[in-house]
């Protein structure tokens, strides 16, 4: 089960792609004043994903200057064609601009509409074509989705939404991707419903979907018994120690799964160094789980880190044996183990020293 943000994060991708209803080709023989060429090349800006670093200046500056040339284009295009068929794919390229900018934790100008105005325009629209309508939809559930985490929105609302989005559209391409979202904001905020809506989506027509649903369900039992007896994990470190937990009750122990390329994990190593450090004589341990596919990097990392507890690593990145065991599909992935050897936390990001401070006093 993916963390709620990678799912949102990858909901949103679309914003970058700016897709069109009806794709338009750079090179279709139009006028260069026409309706259609003026929103293939707002797509082509739109499209321009020359990095998805964010923090690279260059990159950056190459996304102004880009979005600033689409502000251009799509108020030349509302001024000349404000009853042109296109409007409406226009009026989601403009609301993917501001998608855009909130990725890239750029200002919004000043006289921006707000998205889920766009979207609302375009969903009561009684000429907007179909599969504009379908982006509409997929977009105004997204970006309501941090709503319901806000407590701002109830999530029975936007699940009245999205059933009504699964109705109208039940073939569009996001769908997956929403369903996903849905369990997940199911579990977070409405997890006694959780068991009746994994039932309903295995039985959705749509085979991704009740596959998800189905991985879900093995996953979540898993899971529980995952959770019922003691972990059995036993492996010969890469610095040649020997790692076995069953030798470890008695301890509370962290297992990581991390990567060296991984950036939310690395930004986690301080807090981990420093807990393990001032707990590792009241029986804290860690035992790192390496996705990493080059050994150098890791060794590299660790020692200039001071990791110094035992690293698994067999070079298959994200195939590495025990992520694949596990069902791990998203890093770092932080579990806590009990002294009695029992997973006691799969979530152990948040207040990770707080909550290894509380198992040690049990």
């Amino acid at each position: 089960m993916k963390p709620l943000a990678l799912i949102v994060s990858l909901a949103l991708a679309y914003s970058f792609t700016a897709r069109a209803a009806e794709k338009k080709s750079a090179e279709t023989e139009v006028s260069a004043d026409s309706a259609e060429d003026m929103a293939a090349r707002i797509e082509l800006l739109l499209n321009d994903t020359e990095s998805d670093d964010p923090d690279d200046k260059a990159v950056l500056g190459g996304w102004k200057k880009r979005l600033a040339k689409a502000d251009a284009l799509i108020a030349s295009f509302h001024k000349l064609y404000p009853s042109h068929s296109m409007r409406w794919n226009v009026l989601m390229q403009e609301a993917s601009t501001q998608e855009i900018r909130k990725e890239l934790d750029l200002p919004l100008p000043k006289d921006a509409r707000p998205t889920l105005e766009i979207y609302t325009e375009i969903l009561t629209a009684t000429d907007a074509p179909a599969s504009v309508k379908a982006q509409a939809s997929t977009a105004r559930l997204v970006a309501e989705v941090d709503m319901v985490a806000d407590k701002k929105l109830p999530l029975t609302d936007w699940e009245k939404q999205f059933s009504e989005h699964m109705k109208a559209f039940s073939d569009h391409q996001d769908n997956v991707t929403l369903a996903e979202i849905r369990l997940q904001l199911t579990q977070d905020f409405a997890a006694e419903r959780l068991p009746a809506v994994l039932e309903e989506f295995a039985k959705n027509p749509n085979a991704d979907i009740a596959l998800m649903a189905k991985d879900w369900i093995a996953s979540a039992k898993a899971m529980t018994e995952l959770k019922s007896k003691p972990l059995d994990l036993k492996f010969k470190a890469v610095d040649g120690s020997e790692v076995d937990l069953e030798k470890l009750r008695g301890k509370v122990v962290l297992i990581d799964f991390w990567a060296t390329w991984c950036g939310p994990c690395m930004a986690e190593v301080p807090n981990l160094v420093k807990t393990y450090e001032r707990l590792k004589e009241k029986g804290f341990e860690i035992i790192g789980i390496s996705l990493d596919q080059e050994a150098g990097d890791l060794k590299r990392v660790t020692k200039a880190k001071n990791m110094t507890w035992p690293q698994y690593f067999d070079g298959k990145g994200w195939q590495n044996d025990y992520a694949q065991k596990f069902s791990i599909d998203g890093i770092p992935a932080m579990w806590l183990v009990n002294k009695k050897g029992i997973v006691a936390d799969t979530d152990a990001r948040k207040g990770f020293a707080e909550k290894v401070e509380k198992l040690l006093a049990e």
